[in-house]
């Protein structure tokens, strides 16, 4: 409502602005351990927040589900993917629930993800998103030019360094890079020294640049789909999409993503990824 008094003051349409509102709280719950007001007050902000936009003809999206937190905690592709889906699953339940209609429901959700280093994983990763979140739409019932997934990826923060901090700059075009050819609509490309530092005017142009060059000399915006047809692409994004759809059913029949978080079955199994790859790390087994 404050957003729209504004838009209004400034005689800006709102439907001649794009953007979205990252309003998840279950990422919040996971992060600060608790929620500032109830999760039926949310919601409720959450449904009005989305009818405006929708009688404001605004392209806004204002369902935002977050799996950077996943990634940024250690989670694998699989687990990332899968507690992704469960969450917005759920937040689609709770806005029918609330008298949306499917379809308007459906058009308001953005996902954003982590992207890692593993740079053929994390093509697959957003392929596989894109077909389990067209499978999970269709048993909603919402008309297929409505199923399309609106992903937003961020740089990842687990593997960046403090004591080679340039290095960051190559993990986070690869990164990009990846993210762009797995077909993200949005990117963010972090500055090198963002997990340590406040970033300066330096490191904020070349986390810029990272993205005009990859545009402007790589030409990547010009490719529908660079990974299509790839043999190993395929075979990895069916694996990841078998995997995370059987993750997302014991979530379910665990009662849902809330409930999985209240007895600490997603936190522990990210803990135990998580170990492994730090281990990893340390005797070299990764890069």
């Amino acid at each position: 409502l404050l957003f729209k008094a504004y838009a209004d003051e400034t005689r800006i349409s709102l439907m001649n602005i794009k953007g979205s509102i990252t309003s998840d709280p279950y990422d919040y719950l996971l992060t600060k351990g608790e929620l500032p007001i109830s999760l039926n007050q949310i919601f409720d902000e959450m449904k009005l927040s989305t009818e405006l936009m929708i009688k404001s003809n605004s392209a806004i999206k204002t369902i935002g589900i977050n799996g950077f937190g996943f990634n940024n905690s250690g989670a694998s592709a699989v687990q990332e993917l899968a507690f992704t889906l469960a969450t917005a699953v759920e937040y689609l339940n709770e806005m029918i629930s609330r008298g949306l209609k499917d379809d308007d429901a459906a058009k308001r959700i953005k996902f954003s993800f982590g992207v890692g280093s593993f740079y053929f994983m994390e093509v697959a990763k957003l392929r596989a998103a894109r077909m389990l979140w067209s499978k999970i739409l269709d048993a909603f019932e919402v008309a297929e030019q409505n199923r399309r997934m609106f992903i937003h990826c961020k740089a990842t923060g687990f593997n960046q360094t403090y004591f080679d901090p340039y290095v960051n700059m190559l993990r986070t075009t690869t990164e990009a890079f990846s993210a762009i050819v797995g077909g993200a609509d949005s990117i963010h490309t972090n500055p090198f020294d963002e997990s340590f530092n406040p970033s300066d005017n330096f490191s904020r142009r070349i986390a810029r640049n990272t993205q005009i060059i990859l545009k402007e000399e790589s030409h990547l915006d010009q490719v529908i789909d660079p990974a299509g047809g790839s043999y190993f692409v395929e075979k990895l994004t069916d694996d990841i999409a078998n995997g995370a759809w059987k993750l997302f059913q014991t979530v379910e029949e665990k009662g849902g993503m809330l409930k999985a978080i209240q007895s600490g079955f997603v936190q522990e199994e990210i803990n135990k990824v998580a170990e492994v790859k730090k281990k990893d790390f340390a005797k070299r087994k990764s890069v």
